[in-house]
């Protein structure tokens, strides 16, 4: 969130991972085997939230490029290698047990570098993990699972919009 601005259009965005086609199709696969009584996510929404910013003025879009530009970007092995849920958010989701120490740091700084520019992400505790449904009504069962091996080679500012039948995500910059 940021302070009120200039009265531009406002955007909702955050800073994500996105997965490469093969990791996205793995992700897919898992989803299938689920088969969960809930809203799946669709493929091409599949990320890792770094900072969630929320809604944003338009013209402060280049401000938050330029802030990123200086952070070297994350490059590192991602196994997703357990199953959750939240049930405040009812989504299922899929993380990895030991997340590596790069992405840990990357992400601090992400947030302290939006923090210090007086930006304030929506994350008190971090938790990497990637939604695969959406209004989960009761925790699922055990939830079966192959491990995914993700090489994470940057990260992304997107941001959501509303369209007919649900979001899209639109890349405005990547790293």
């Amino acid at each position: 969130m940021q302070p009120p601005g200039t009265g531009s259009p406002r955007l909702r965005l955050f800073f994500a991972l996105v997965p490469d086609a093969s990791v996205r199709a793995a992700m897919v696969a898992i989803q299938g085997r689920w088969a969960l009584s809930a809203r799946p996510v669709r493929p091409e929404l599949l990320h890792l939230t770094l900072a969630f910013l929320g809604a944003v003025d338009a013209d402060r879009v280049d401000a938050l490029a330029r802030l990123a530009a200086d952070l070297e970007p994350p490059a590192a092995r991602l196994l997703l290698d357990r199953t959750g849920w939240f049930p405040g958010s009812k989504v299922a989701w899929l993380g990895a047990a030991a997340p590596p120490e790069a992405l840990l740091t990357f992400q601090h700084s992400l947030s302290s570098a939006l923090a210090a520019a007086g930006w304030r992400s929506e994350f008190q505790h971090w938790q990497p993990h990637v939604t695969l449904y959406r209004d989960l009504r009761t925790a699922p069962a055990k939830l079966a699972l192959e491990p995914v091996d993700w090489a994470v080679r940057g990260f992304t500012l997107l941001a959501s919009e509303t369209v007919p039948g649900g979001v899209q995500y639109r890349v405005l910059a990547s790293w």
